[in-house]
Parts: C-alpha cells; sequence; structure tokens
C-alpha cells in the first residue's frame, strides 16, 4: 500500500494567507480589541501568541476563532490555489494516497477542489474542529492501516505541527501560508519548506524512507 500524505487546506492549498490575516483583524474589532495584527506577527508568532499580543480574552477565543471561520468560509471559493501547488499534487499522486483534514467545512473544500480541478488528487476530505485536528489524523491513519512512518501531514501553522505530533505522525511545514519560518520552527516540525521546490524535494526524501519502512 502507498504510503499517506494528509493535507491541511486553507494556506497550504489554498492561497489565502491575507485573507485570514485580514479575517483575524477584522474579528477582532467586532470584539472590541484596539490591536491590528500585521504580516510580520503572522511571521514570527503562534496563534497563542498572535491572540495575546490582541489581548483578547480567554473567554472570547471561542468567539474570535468562530467568527474568523465564518469569514473565510464566505470567501474562500474566490481565492485561487497556491501557485504551483497543482504540479506538487500531481507529483505526489504518483507516489502516495492523498486526503485533507482541515477546519475548513468538507462542502466548501470539495466545492473548490471542483472549481479548480483538483478533486481527482485527493481520496477523501475531511474537516475537523479547530483545536481537534490530531483525532481526524489519527483516524485516518487507521482507517488505512498504516504505520505512523508512512503517514505524513502537510501543514502551514504551529498547531498543525502539534496536531501531527499529538497523532505520532511527522509533518512537513511550508511557509507559503499563514505563519513564516520563524513561528513554525519554534514548533518542531520534521521537515520546512519556503517553496514548491522545496516541499517536492523533501517529499521525495520521504517517500524512499516510508518505503523503506513497509
Amino acid at each position: 500500500m502507498k504510503p499517506l500524505l494528509i493535507w491541511d487546506f486553507d494556506g497550504t492549498i489554498v492561497d489565502n494567507a491575507s485573507l485570514l490575516l485580514a479575517c483575524m483583524n477584522t474579528a477582532l474589532a467586532e470584539l472590541g480589541s484596539t490591536h491590528v495584527l500585521t504580516r510580520q506577527d503572522l511571521c514570527v508568532c503562534s496563534l497563542e501568541q498572535l491572540i495575546k499580543k490582541s489581548s483578547l480574552s480567554v473567554f472570547r477565543i471561542p468567539s474570535f476563532i468562530r467568527r474568523v471561520t465564518a469569514l473565510v468560509e464566505q470567501e474562500t471559493l474566490s481565492i485561487r490555489p497556491h501557485p504551483h501547488i497543482q504540479e506538487l499534487l500531481s507529483f505526489c499522486a504518483q507516489h502516495a494516497t492523498q486526503v485533507i483534514v482541515s477546519s475548513n467545512k468538507q462542502e466548501i473544500i470539495l466545492r473548490y477542489l471542483a472549481l479548480h480541478s483538483l478533486e481527482s488528487f485527493f481520496s477523501s476530505v475531511s474537516s475537523a474542529g479547530f483545536f481537534t485536528k490530531s483525532l481526524a489524523i489519527r483516524r485516518q491513519r487507521r482507517d488505512f492501516g498504516l504505520s505512523k512512518h508512512s503517514c505524513l501531514y502537510i501543514g502551514d501553522e504551529s498547531r498543525d505541527i502539534h496536531a501531527a505530533h499529538q497523532a505520532g505522525i511527522d509533518i512537513l511545514s511550508v511557509s507559503w501560508g499563514l505563519q513564516g519560518a520563524a513561528a513554525l520552527l519554534d514548533a518542531r516540525p520534521r521537515f520546512l519548506a519556503s517553496t514548491v521546490s522545496e516541499a517536492k524535494e523533501l517529499l521525495s526524501v520521504w517517500f524512499t524512507y516510508a518505503q523503506s519502512m513497509r
């Protein structure tokens, strides 16, 4: 059986980091925060650090997450995929089974994939709670009956790294999405790529490793 690549969606496949930042600032303003997050903040801060910088009460964090999620969902279909992501997905499809585990809604992801002719690259699409991705990742690994060495998550946030660690698998973090390399490295991903070309090179190495562990 082929190894399994589990993809994040927003920021990783969809080139919507600017949209995510705008939605976060809109949600903060609606909740009474005067702090404005910048692209630099995203490059160096984890989600927890961003929320702390905004002086948002811990009791308002669920409302903040729900509002950001709703705003992003409204605009996702109008955003283009990340440049060259189709090339990377096509390469990976030759070596692995691919699925999506995302906090975005399954219906929106499926519509987006169909709109941009990406649906053929994925065996399944699953939605997960904002803080429960690890459970969905474990479920994918269990459903495919694979060892931890044969599964790899691909995401653009530090919480993706934490989810992969909790699920017991490695992660390839990409810095072309929401968070920059500094914030991602603080969370200790197994691999880090800043471009699609770098991701392709690292995945080539991982495919060889995964096959050797079968």
